[in-house]
């Protein structure tokens, strides 16, 4: 019922058509385990070293940008929640599959290590930058087509500078621009969200063999998680959104 109401909702006012295919994640039948997040996440601080079948955790810096790579790595949760010191939710998200896993950029703990007063002292200080890569997959056929992304979502915001998706053709080679997908989703306010990628990310590439996306955390508290991620090409128009999973 929610569901209906929520592409009832995007029909009324934004005057769309919702004729969207699901390819890649949770809702496809390529790549369903993978966007569950049901298997440990690979940790490196290269960006040129890519786990192919498997998510990738890239830490890019930690505290400010003065230790790179660092420490500042996504990593599969299976609790739901942030252990920082100062969420103190215990309450696991409300994904479909988050028994499986989730994925979690814990700002909060990753500087203080869970403890209260202990800034810095951390395994990744803030202000740090992680990445989460997705495994290589192929979207033969797709060229021109638009693709956007439905992930369920739940974060709070201190001073993130960007929390974004980004999307690439090349195996991670090169990445498009960054979407910050706040716009889309309050903070503390769970439920799925609908991204769009820019208009022209598949224009003109005859080449679909290698994808990959992208989520980015770059900023100071609190945490970001991200669970049950399909990828969709839309052969109309879908326009974005957000279901919420409130009562």
């Amino acid at each position: 019922m929610k569901y209906i109401q929520f592409v009832v909702l995007v029909l009324s006012v934004f005057g769309g058509h919702v004729q969207a295919q699901n390819l890649w994640g949770a809702e496809a039948v390529t790549g369903q385990g993978e966007g569950q997040f049901d298997a440990e996440f690979i940790q490196t601080g290269d960006p040129n070293s890519l786990d192919i079948e498997g998510w990738t955790a890239l830490s890019v810096y930690d505290s400010g940008g003065g230790v790179m790579p660092g420490n500042a790595y996504w990593t599969r949760n299976l609790a739901g929640y942030s252990q920082g010191a100062y969420w103190g939710g215990t309450t696991p998200i409300n994904s479909p599959s988050q028994a499986n896993g989730v994925a979690l950029f814990d700002s909060d703990f990753l500087d203080n290590g869970g403890v209260a007063g202990n800034f810095g002292l951390g395994t990744s200080p803030s202000v740090h930058k992680g990445e989460l890569i997705s495994p290589v997959f192929d979207l033969t056929g797709n060229t021109d087509k638009r693709i956007l992304l439905k992930f369920y979502s739940f974060y709070r915001d201190f001073q993130i500078d960007s929390l974004s998706i980004a999307f690439s053709t090349d195996n991670g080679f090169s990445w498009g621009p960054e979407v910050d997908y706040r716009p889309y989703q309050s903070s503390l306010i769970e439920g799925f969200v609908y991204v769009p990628f820019p208009d022209d990310t598949l224009t003109g590439v005859a080449d679909l063999t290698q994808v990959r996306f992208k989520f980015v955390f770059d900023g100071d508290y609190y945490f970001a998680l991200v669970d049950d991620v399909t990828v969709f090409i839309n052969d109309t128009i879908f326009e974005n959104g957000f279901e919420s999973t409130a009562p």
